[in-house]
C-alpha cells in the first residue's frame, strides 16, 4: 500500500497519545462487544483537532490475538471513517499505525518501509520527523 492510497482510505489522520483504554462495551443496539480507545490529539492532518480528547471504538474481536494500544503511548494513526455503528480500525492494520518515539520521530515498521520505498521523501528510511512525514501526507493528499 502507497502513501497516497493510505492518504485516500482514511478519514482520520492524527498523532497523539493514548489516554484510556476501556474493553469490552456492549453496545446494545448492536449487540456487540466493542473496545473504546481515547486518544489526546496532538497533532492533526485530517478529522481530529489538537488538543481534541478523541475517543474511537474497534470491534472487541480485533483485540483478542493482541493488545493494541497502551495508555501513554505515542501513535500517529491513519483510521477508516467510523462505520455506520460507530466502528473504526487503522487503515490496512498494521499499515495504518506508527510508533512515535519521544524525539517526535515516526517510526516505520519493515512493512511499512518496503511501502514507500518508491517515495520520494520516506524511501528508504526507517524514521523521519513529524514534520517530515506531515509533508508527505500532504503531498500524497495533493496539498503540495
Amino acid at each position: 500500500m502507497s502513501l497516497p492510497l493510505l492518504v485516500g482510505a482514511a478519514g482520520i489522520i492524527f498523532s497523539g497519545r493514548v489516554t484510556s483504554v476501556s474493553r469490552s462495551m456492549r453496545s446494545s443496539a448492536e449487540h456487540l462487544d466493542k473496545t473504546g480507545v481515547t486518544f489526546e490529539v496532538e497533532n492533526a492532518l485530517r478529522g481530529a483537532t489538537p488538543g481534541q480528547r478523541l475517543m474511537i471504538y474497534e470491534w472487541a474481536e480485533l483485540w483478542s490475538s493482541r493488545q493494541r494500544y497502551r495508555v501513554g503511548q505515542h501513535l500517529l494513526l491513519f483510521f477508516y471513517r467510523p462505520s455506520k455503528i460507530g466502528l473504526t480500525s487503522p487503515v490496512a492494520d498494521p499499515m495504518g499505525c506508527f510508533t512515535v518515539d519521544p524525539f517526535g520521530e515516526v517510526i516505520f515498521n519493515e512493512q511499512q518501509i518496503e511501502a514507500f520505498r518508491a517515495d520520494p521523501v520516506l524511501g528508504g528510511k526507517s524514521s523521519v520527523s513529524y514534520a517530515v512525514f506531515a509533508r508527505a501526507v500532504r503531498r500524497a493528499k495533493g496539498q503540495e
